[in-house]
């Protein structure tokens, strides 16, 4: 899936890396759930391809993320941290596993009326599988 990354955003002036979840974790906590590729920015408001009031770098993250495909995966999760706990804990040996609660779809302009709802349910199913 490297190659892919690099194809997908040929204008990019970043270099991703890709790291993966944990396969035992994989099969024993989230078997049922769905999957995909979370792609983790290196920041909150404009890496995410949010407006802001200055120009932002990127202004099409959000189409160019959701026209990538690899393997029969999508990026279906966009957020800060993942990237940077697969990588620590392949550095040292862990496994990790990221549990997304999807809130919005950027794409449709869609927001949960209910986050706390929605991040509540899935904390409680994972806890529940341990």
């Amino acid at each position: 899936m490297e190659r892919a990354v690099w194809d997908a955003f040929p204008n990019l002036y970043l270099k991703p890396y890709v790291a993966e979840a944990s396969k035992n974790l994989l099969a024993q906590y989230a078997y049922d759930l769905p999957k995909g590729v979370t792609m983790t920015a290196p920041g909150f408001y404009a890496p995410q391809g949010r407006n802001v009031r200055s120009e932002n770098t990127f202004p099409n993250l959000i189409q160019l993320a959701n026209s990538f495909k690899s393997d029969g995966l999508r990026i279906t999760n966009l957020e800060m941290e993942t990237a940077g706990i697969y990588a620590l804990s392949r550095m040292f040996g862990h496994q990790a596993l990221s549990i997304n609660a999807i809130l919005a779809s950027r794409v449709a302009g869609h927001f949960s009326s209910e986050p706390d709802k929605v991040v509540d349910r899935a904390i409680k199913m994972i806890l529940e599988r341990f």
